[in-house]
């Protein structure tokens, strides 16, 4: 599924009960899109982030070229400092 569009129902955000986000993905396999009420979206697509687009939140800092990630982890290895 792939995210084709989402908008915010404003009257509905103070509603905790409510969904106001109305979300249409795409389903690539079925070539049909399906609409998804939700309360809350997760938007950890990065520095290009559509997520961020879409709500219309600026980029704040820097950008770069290369790729990168953070893990948040413990490894357990046999290596020796």
């Amino acid at each position: 599924m792939m995210p084709e569009s989402m908008s915010v129902d404003e009257g509905l955000c103070s509603d905790s009960s409510a969904h106001p986000l109305l979300l249409e993905l795409r389903n690539t396999a079925k070539q049909t899109v399906e609409a998804v009420r939700a309360k809350y979206v997760v938007g950890c697509d990065g520095a290009r982030s559509w997520v961020r687009r879409q709500l219309g939140i600026p980029m704040e800092g820097d950008r770069t070229n290369r790729h990168f990630g953070v893990m948040d982890i413990v490894p357990l290895t046999d290596f020796r400092a």
